[in-house]
């Protein structure tokens, strides 16, 4: 099963919606992928980029892995079907699809078309007027086009369009028809709907971009890099030369295991938790699930940061002072560890952390401001300041998302030093395949 599209730290913009901001996201051949994102998330403009009505203007497009020049879908195999999709209701079901390039010999004889509709739960004959068709099978017979052109992929927007519990049955099969013909289904929505039981992946925008993926369906290993065994859950404890073991919770063909039935949890100095958990619930932030999730052994109760631990959100790098130059953002969270608020012996700790950080990340003299920094840049200070607090656990939430592929290992690097310096770092991921940078 190989790769139909990926769109690699895209940016895109169009008036009257929000924009895509680095994003990231790529779908296989004949697989179900549901994104899920408010109207602010950035879902529109991604749903007309996939529509090849769109144009990125940065980042990089692939086809079947070949990059896309114009940075525009526009022209691959692709059908998009919105609440706006409409077919022209004067014209029967048999004439709509032909006009719409459906070959002849693909629509075949009458009673051949009648049974395609069928399968995909259409009980209206061919050569009924389009007008008269009941709401839902005006949705289906784009599903019916797109079999009939043989397109590799169709996209669904589903933000608009209000369903039954019967409507999603019956949308539910048409999703299984088109996939079982090789036919790539990509489902949007602002929310969960029933049809996210059938979905390889989900993935959550947020602010322009994908900032979780979600693996809910275990017979997609191959799309998701997962290994043979279906991780749903998992947790590794690993410290070089300790002598404790590694630690492994997981879900699928080794059985159920409560987290509970491990071995007592201890936080050590220079330990890394990685936790991988693809039934995290979208809106919880990493503390809060800790804390849910396995109670006071991983988390005290409370207020986190009253017991020594810092926790660094996925988007932190958006909540930097860009107007203010790189000392000062590290100042605005040290001062009270430089022991003084104000006069010199401060501007020479704020030029000082600044000489520092530019020597180990290779930022240039001419980058002044925080805005100035790549998006990388800007994640990489947001640790680094937050790990001269010194704190005792540090919580990183998916710290490498904004990271390439080509940087991942030395971000991840990164964080084994903040580790061997004394901190307990617990660092959740994104997908199973990044914990091997660990």
């Amino acid at each position: 099963m190989g790769e139909l599209l990926r769109l690699h730290q895209v940016d895109a913009q169009r008036e009257g919606e929000a924009p895509l901001v680095n994003c990231s996201l790529d779908l296989a051949d004949g697989e179900i992928l549901f994104v899920m994102g408010d109207r602010r998330s950035g879902i529109h403009l991604l749903f007309s980029m996939l529509a090849g009505n769109g144009k990125s203007s940065n980042g990089r497009l692939y086809f079947h892995e070949e990059r896309l020049r114009d940075g525009s879908f526009a022209g691959c195999p692709f059908l998009a079907v919105d609440n706006y999709s409409k077919m022209t209701g004067s014209l029967t079901i048999h004439s709509n699809l032909r006009s719409l390039g459906g070959k002849k010999e693909e629509i075949g004889s009458a009673q051949q078309l009648r049974i395609l509709l069928l399968t995909l739960g259409i009980e209206s004959s061919p050569w009924r007027l389009t007008s008269e068709c009941p709401a839902r099978e005006q949705i289906l017979l784009w599903f019916a086009l797109a079999i009939l052109r043989k397109d590799s992929m169709i996209c669904l927007d589903l933000s608009e369009i209000s369903f039954s519990e019967e409507d999603f049955r019956i949308l539910r099969q048409a999703v299984n028809v088109c996939q079982l013909r090789g036919i790539a289904v990509v489902l949007m929505d602002s929310s969960y709907n029933p049809l996210t039981e059938i979905a390889g992946r989900i993935a959550w925008m947020r602010s322009g971009r994908v900032i979780k993926t979600f693996f809910r369906k275990e017979d997609f290993p191959a799309v998701a890099g997962i290994p043979s065994v279906h991780f749903r859950q998992r947790v590794v404890h690993t410290r070089e030369g300790s002598g404790r073991e590694v630690l492994h919770l997981s879900l699928g063909e080794t059985g159920r295991r409560s987290f509970r039935e491990e071995k007592e949890i201890v936080l050590g100095e220079g330990d890394i938790w990685i936790l991988f958990d693809s039934n995290w619930p979208l809106h919880q932030s990493l503390p809060d699930y800790l804390r849910i999730r396995f109670g006071k052994k991983l988390l005290p109760a409370g207020e986190y940061q009253d017991h020594g631990v810092i926790y660094i959100p996925e988007d932190s790098h958006q909540y930097l002072m860009e107007e203010a130059g790189i000392g000062k953002n590290i100042m605005m969270t040290v001062s009270q560890t430089a022991g003084v608020r104000l006069g010199f012996i401060q501007k020479n700790m704020e030029t000082f952390l600044e000489t520092e950080f530019r020597h180990r990340f290779d930022i240039p003299e001419e980058t002044e401001q925080a805005g100035e920094l790549t998006p990388s840049q800007k994640k990489y200070l947001t640790i680094y300041r937050a790990a001269l607090l010194r704190p005792q656990i540090l919580l990183l939430e998916n710290p490498l998302f904004v990271f390439d592929e080509s940087q991942r290992e030395e971000a991840a690097a990164y964080l084994k030093e903040i580790a061997a310096a004394g901190r307990t770092v617990i660092v959740s991921l994104k997908t199973p395949e990044e914990m091997d940078m660990f």
